[in-house]
């Protein structure tokens, strides 16, 4: 493995997800979205979320104050995902993004008709499932790119020439995603991609640092505690509830719907 330079590791990683984020927004969105802020979040059961309007601009001797977005990507995830999961995940939330500026979005997490053509139209299949046949809106929703659309062309195109990497992977990431079968899935929908491209799409990110020891999650993980109740957290305000286990919780502040952790 190639030494990394001296830059700082948190400006590298960041800088990564900023040039992925100016890359769809460019070929998917024609540059309409407003730069946003990206934050590290280890909440679980999330690969990312979007939140309006959640940052305030501090500086002095400004007459007025902004505002920008923010895009939140869990590390969990993204060392044992395929790049191209990464890539789904942040113009899913993108697409969020695009409705909270120019649509009319709903309340409390849903994910309505609006969002899904506008997925739709930039190449993004919204499922319920994550599957072919899946509802295309709900609250819960996963998505999967369509055959000849705009997501699979400019995510080859971000790929090639070795334009884009992910420069930094958290060792102790938990869920693993089977490469060897993301690649047949993928290979199907990109038979006239380059192999090496097709590889750096569906080989999840830990496998790019082919001599990185990963941790052994079994290794730090602590004994699990009986318990009652579960926690439930907006991803707006990052605010918890205890309560029984399956409960419909939503978030009056936010609208949003508040999902419980195991």
């Amino acid at each position: 493995m190639e030494k990394l330079s001296d830059q700082n590791p948190t400006t590298e990683f960041y800088q990564a997800l900023v040039e992925a984020f100016n890359h769809f927004n460019l070929t998917l969105f024609n540059s309409e979205l407003p730069s946003v802020m990206f934050s590290i979040q280890r909440q679980n059961n999330v690969m990312g979320y979007f939140s309006s309007q959640r940052w305030g601009d501090n500086k002095k001797g400004q007459s007025s104050k902004k505002t920008c977005d923010e895009i939140a990507i869990n590390p969990d995830y993204v060392g044992r995902s395929a790049i191209i999961e990464l890539f789904q995940t942040l113009v899913h939330e993108m697409a969020h993004q695009w409705q909270f500026c120019f649509g009319k979005p709903s309340k409390r997490a849903y994910h309505n008709k609006e969002w899904a053509n506008k997925m739709i139209e930039i190449g993004l299949m919204p499922s319920d499932t994550g599957k072919v046949g899946g509802k295309i809106t709900g609250e819960k929703m996963n998505d999967y790119p369509i055959e000849g659309g705009e997501f699979l062309k400019q995510s080859i195109a971000l790929l090639e020439g070795n334009k884009f990497s992910v420069p930094w992977v958290d060792r102790h990431a938990r869920v693993s995603t089977n490469s060897a079968e993301t690649m047949a899935v993928y290979s199907d929908l990109l038979p006239e991609c380059e192999q090496d491209v097709l590889e750096s799409l569906t080989s999840t990110v830990s496998t790019v640092f082919e001599s990185l020891d990963l941790d052994d999650e079994s290794e730090h993980s602590e004994t699990p505690v009986s318990k009652n109740k579960t926690r439930y957290t907006c991803s707006g305000c990052n605010i918890n509830v205890w309560g029984k286990p399956n409960l419909k919780i939503s978030c009056t502040e936010c609208d949003l719907t508040m999902y419980g952790s195991d």
